[in-house]
């Protein structure tokens, strides 16, 4: 790896005309200066080309119809350069000094392949709601949680491992990121860095929001393809990852019973 390493962020969107100009200068406006970046548009129909367009000379951008999300990043997986890569939704945006951060640990950690960091939610207005920290990655561990373990805006692998992997799986809609995960397992190391370096915006419009039971229903099915036993023994040890997750993140607990009672 270089000195000051190309990478590769890749934003897919459509109609995101709400919330698209802040992740973009989320992007553009990073302490870490040598990066590539690729907007696979799907077509929008509302002012999402126009905010795009007032930022073209920095962003290399493709707008034309996606079966999906997933194949719309692939889109732009194929057109990246870069030495480290990552996938930032529309809605979603880095903290100022998350990508040099990344860069260093990169730097550090050679063998390493993927890194990931904890996450933020936060709602319309950009107001956080509550931080979640991440556990060390376990593979039998994450395999068995009905929720992911990785936060996906703060994770980013190198190039080697994406042409390992080839790509995301565009027969999901859903859950690709978690098959993805799974699939990486098998063929590299993980690091955990403590480090919060994006925030995931919660709102009626989000995808995972409105899709979660199909997200469910997928992640179920690739338990499956990846050989799970759903047994005594991983049910035990699904609910005490599940306890011990909400007791290391107890401000996600709270949001959890509030939501739950309307409060």
């Amino acid at each position: 790896m270089t000195e000051e390493p190309l990478v590769s962020i890749i934003t897919p969107c459509f109609n995101s005309e709400v919330f698209i100009e802040e992740t973009i200068r989320s992007v553009l406006g990073q302490s870490y200066k040598n990066i590539e970046y690729i907007i696979i548009d799907n077509e929008s129909k509302d002012t999402t080309m126009n905010i795009i367009k007032s930022f073209e000379s920095k962003i290399i951008t493709i707008s034309e119809e996606d079966n999906n999300m997933y194949q719309a990043i692939n889109k732009g997986f194929r057109l990246s350069k870069g030495d480290i890569i990552a996938y930032l939704n529309s809605d979603d945006i880095y903290y100022k000094n998350s990508i040099q951060k990344v860069v260093e640990e990169f730097k550090i950690n050679r063998n390493i392949e993927l890194i990931y960091g904890n996450l933020d939610y936060i709602d319309d207005s950009g107001k956080k709601i509550f931080s979640i920290k991440y556990p060390k990655f376990n593979k039998k561990s994450f395999q068995r949680v009905n929720f992911q373990k990785l936060g996906q805006p703060s994770t980013f692998w190198k190039k080697s491992l994406l042409d390992k992997l080839d790509s995301l799986d565009e027969g999901l809609k859903m859950a690709g990121d978690f098959d993805f995960y799974l699939r990486a397992a098998s063929n590299s190391n993980f690091k955990l860095v403590n480090h919060t370096f994006a925030a995931f915006r919660i709102h009626k419009n989000s995808m995972t929001v409105s899709q979660d039971q199909l997200a469910m229903k997928e992640i179920k099915l690739l338990k499956k393809r990846f050989s799970y036993r759903n047994n005594y023994k991983n049910s035990f040890f699904d609910i005490y990852d599940k306890i011990k997750f909400q007791f290391i993140n107890f401000n996600f607990l709270v949001y959890r019973i509030k939501k739950f009672f309307n409060l």
